[in-house]
């Protein structure tokens, strides 16, 4: 898949207890999967009023589609690494179809400071 030009690895992280509640340990996350994928700047849609009527943040976020190949091992609490950035996935892997080709797709984000 020649338009597949990002190489991007998926790590999955377990699930560990602590006093107050069960989260995602990602100092223990492990690579689940790693090849070629596409990573495209997401395109945001303004608001319907004319702009963004949400307060300043202090830091701004990135978001990104990734599309993978239909054998890439993804779920939506995974993280993705390419070109050093951490993108947290925000969707649920779906299939998508370009010109008959299979991939699947999915919606990222990563903070920046």
């Amino acid at each position: 898949m020649s338009h597949m030009t990002d190489w991007v690895e998926v790590h999955r992280a377990p699930i560990i207890a602590d006093a107050y509640s069960n989260h995602r340990d990602w100092d223990q996350s492990e690579i689940v999967w790693s090849g070629w994928a596409s990573v495209q700047p997401a395109i945001t849609q303004p608001s319907s009023r004319g702009g963004s009527h949400l307060p300043t943040k202090e830091t701004e976020d990135e978001r990104v589609k990734v599309f993978l190949p239909p054998t890439a091992d993804i779920l939506p609490s995974d993280r993705i690494w390419s070109d050093d950035d951490v993108y947290t996935v925000d969707s649920i892997p779906g299939d998508f179809r370009k010109r008959q080709l299979p991939h699947i797709r999915v919606l990222a984000w990563r903070a920046i400071p």
